[in-house]
């Protein structure tokens, strides 16, 4: 709604900001010995899973980001086999908040976990990770991020947009963004990056591709994309 950014859009950019700090430091899986491949494994399980269930998706960046945060805050020593029910346990916590129609225990355990696991031990990780966690699951991703950047771009410019017609182009520009996070998010490094800081790199890189491969991209839209491009870098280089 319109009328609810207008009114609200500036406390939740701050509400934001201020999560935006709370995010893994550099080398944070480094006092375990999880191994970084079975991370990027269990991202890419995590995709395959939230898509057989239609979940949204800032479902699945809202997984990977428990997972991470717990993996940085757990006073335990992790091991690579540990981090299949991890994994699955977020998937959990992620569907339960995020989507309209959640995953079930009967699915979570029977068709996700192939019964490797009881319900009392996924309920058991599921409150070890809550109180780890410091029940703080909301937090900003980079999908939030990359639609609240291009949403408040297409509202501050509604009427050159339209009369450009870059509202298609918008799109496509919104869902590559999207997708390049995806990417991001199946190697630990990118999560020690501040998400707004990723996002816009997200959108950056993605204007690129497009640009590379849309022939109606005229050099009246390239300026007018590129002029909002360079007024989004020099306000993000205030708050760095």
């Amino acid at each position: 709604s319109e009328d609810l950014v207008s009114k609200y859009g500036n406390y939740f950019l701050k509400s934001f900001d201020q999560k935006n700090l709370d995010i893994p430091p550099s080398g944070f899986m480094s006092k375990h010995t999880i191994n970084p491949s079975i991370r990027t494994k269990m991202v890419n399980w995590m995709l395959e899973v939230f898509h057989s269930f239609q979940s949204n998706e800032e479902t699945i960046f809202a997984a990977v980001k428990i997972m991470d945060k717990y993996i940085w805050k757990t006073k335990d020593k992790l091991k690579t086999e540990d981090i299949h029910l991890i994994g699955m346990v977020c998937m959990y916590l992620a569907s339960k908040t995020y989507d309209m129609v959640p995953i079930q225990m009967n699915s979570l355990k029977h068709l996700i976990g192939h019964d490797l696991f009881s319900q009392k031990v996924i309920k058991e990780m599921e409150k070890k990770i809550i109180k780890t966690i410091n029940f703080d699951i909301f937090n900003p991703t980079t999908y939030e991020f990359i639609q609240f950047i291009l949403y408040d771009f297409y509202m501050n410019n509604k009427e050159s947009i339209i009369g450009l017609k870059l509202k298609k182009m918008l799109d496509i520009l919104e869902n590559c963004a999207i997708f390049l996070a995806k990417l991001c998010n199946h190697f630990e490094q990118y999560s020690s990056v501040s998400p707004i800081f990723l996002s816009v790199s997200c959108v950056i890189i993605a204007y690129d591709m497009m640009k590379d491969n849309c022939k109606s991209l005229t050099e009246e839209r390239q300026k007018f994309f590129k002029d909002w491009l360079q007024f989004l870098l020099s306000n993000i280089a205030k708050t760095a």
